[in-house]
């Protein structure tokens, strides 16, 4: 859609999958030619594309399916998420509290604990703080969710400059745009997005 010899590669594929029914999410200050011809298009102000990730994210740690179900993909978030790693790390748990990150320790090490940590943890990123802190209409960030949902692990996206340029630590953005998508286990999934960039049409987990 956009000039660009990162995106003109993939615009083809872009249209043969909305053909197929697939939704095109944009999310970009710039009313481009993507976001032109967007399903939705999501104007976040540069620099607060962290705020809307890790909304989307507290959503799917503390809300159910419409059949009562969890969001997160336990599965593979307990199998690819060095969780376990951090649980034992009583020394950082404990800056996380002083720094009111979160409002008590855990319990104890297991992955049912580390769930209910991070559901606390992400709470605050609610509808309205995402909305005010990316300056971008509730109703957008509601589509965004139930794209989100949908899609369930067939979700490719490209997560580039927009975000991370001209701000310190700007990459930050992009880093927590991976979360939700961890969560729901859309990560390395065939044809869909992919931790590596040096194979677009065929994703692969790295080995254990």
């Amino acid at each position: 859609a956009d000039a660009g010899h990162y995106f003109q590669q993939s615009a083809g594929m872009i249209a043969d999958a909305r053909k197929k029914g697939a939704k095109l999410v944009v999310m970009d200050p710039r009313l481009s030619n993507s976001a032109g011809i967007a399903d939705l298009w999501v104007p976040v102000w540069p620099g607060t594309e962290a705020a809307l990730y890790l909304h989307l994210t507290s959503r799917i740690l503390n809300e159910k399916s419409i059949d009562g179900k969890d969001l997160v993909k336990h599965d593979f978030v307990k199998n690819w998420v060095n969780w376990d790693r951090l649980m034992k790390d009583k020394k950082y748990l404990q800056f996380m509290l002083d720094k009111g990150y979160i409002q008590s320790l855990p319990k104890g090490e297991s992955y049912e604990d580390f769930i209910e940590m991070i559901k606390g943890l992400y709470a605050p990123y609610t509808l309205e703080f995402a909305a005010k802190e990316c300056r971008v209409e509730p109703y957008k960030l509601e589509k965004l969710f139930e794209y989100l949902i949908e899609a369930g692990d067939k979700i490719a996206t490209y997560i580039w400059r927009a975000g991370p340029i001209g701000h310190r630590g700007g990459w930050m953005n992009a880093r927590s745009a991976f979360l939700p998508l961890v969560l729901r286990g859309a990560l390395a999934c065939l044809l869909y997005t992919s931790p590596s960039p040096r194979d677009r049409t065929r994703a692969r987990m790295p080995s254990s």
